[in-house]
């Protein structure tokens, strides 16, 4: 039940699609990651323990979400790195979207949020 998309993926032979195609995907990876953040949180469904420490120092010390995502990722990237990771483009897409993206659907969310407010 696990691996049943396995056979969706495989097929689809991404190793072939041109660059642009992928740089594409991972924008559309990284919105898909940002928008189930932003409603987990304002659902009251819980969030990622990394996302809970950022939210808390930001409560805390005023360090805006999205500027501490980055400097974690950007923690998280270069460990990878010097440990024998491979850092692509669809690395450093998703280091520098995660934060600013996630910020920006949370915004977009309140302000749909406050338009549409049932009394």
């Amino acid at each position: 039940m696990i691996n049943w998309i396995h056979p969706f993926i495989a097929n689809m032979e991404l190793s072939n699609l041109s660059l642009f195609i992928k740089i594409v995907i991972v924008i559309l990876a990284n919105f898909c990651f940002s928008i189930t953040y932003v409603l987990l949180m304002n659902f009251g469904n819980g969030m990622y323990a990394l996302d809970a420490i950022l939210r808390y120092t930001e409560s805390k010390f005023g360090l805006r979400y999205d500027i501490g995502r980055i400097g974690v990722d950007a923690v998280f990237l270069s460990a990878g790195f010097f440990f024998g990771g491979i850092v692509g483009i669809g690395t450093v897409i998703a280091f520098a979207l995660t934060g600013p993206g996630t910020m920006l659907l949370e915004k977009m969310l309140l302000k749909l949020g406050r338009l549409y407010k049932v009394n």
